[in-house]
């Protein structure tokens, strides 16, 4: 019996001028322009404001795909709780990529959940790039409304 060994594609994250990007570490060569430092920066900004939204589309995905059983595999390969999974995949479910705005994270997300969503999607994009806002102050300022 032969085994059969399939290769998956493998997906890189490219920062600029980066010797080393690891989940424990980031090394920057010593060549690095500050303007590059800069755009390093913004790209590691970006990637944890999108970590807690791609936990959200990959419960919601494991949701659509397995029901009850997707829940399970997803924290199974996270080490998430399934209650935390699930709610995550509300938010996805909620506010689809369509509706997202890039300086706003999950937390910011689960926040709105509760407020009408047509209100939102009206009120929201007149608040979110005025300025970087925690998500108590986003829900104070939709309570408001």
């Amino acid at each position: 019996m032969e085994a059969l060994t399939v290769q998956q594609p493998r997906c890189h994250l490219s920062l600029p001028e980066c010797a080393l990007f690891d989940p424990t570490e980031l090394q920057i060569t010593a060549v690095t322009s500050q303007s590059e430092f800069v755009r390093i920066g913004k790209a590691l900004s970006a990637i944890d404001d999108a970590f807690g939204l791609w936990q959200c589309d990959f419960s919601l995905h494991a949701i659509r795909m397995w029901q009850g059983k997707g829940v399970e595999l997803a924290a199974a390969a996270t080490g998430l709780s399934e209650f935390f999974l699930k709610r995550c995949a509300r938010i996805a479910e909620v506010f689809p990529p369509r509706r997202r705005y890039p300086n706003l994270n999950r937390n910011h997300y689960r926040v709105l959940l509760p407020f009408e969503q047509s209100k939102l999607d009206a009120w929201l994009p007149t608040v979110v790039d005025k300025k970087r806002l925690s998500a108590r102050a986003l829900r104070a300022l939709a309570s408001r409304s």
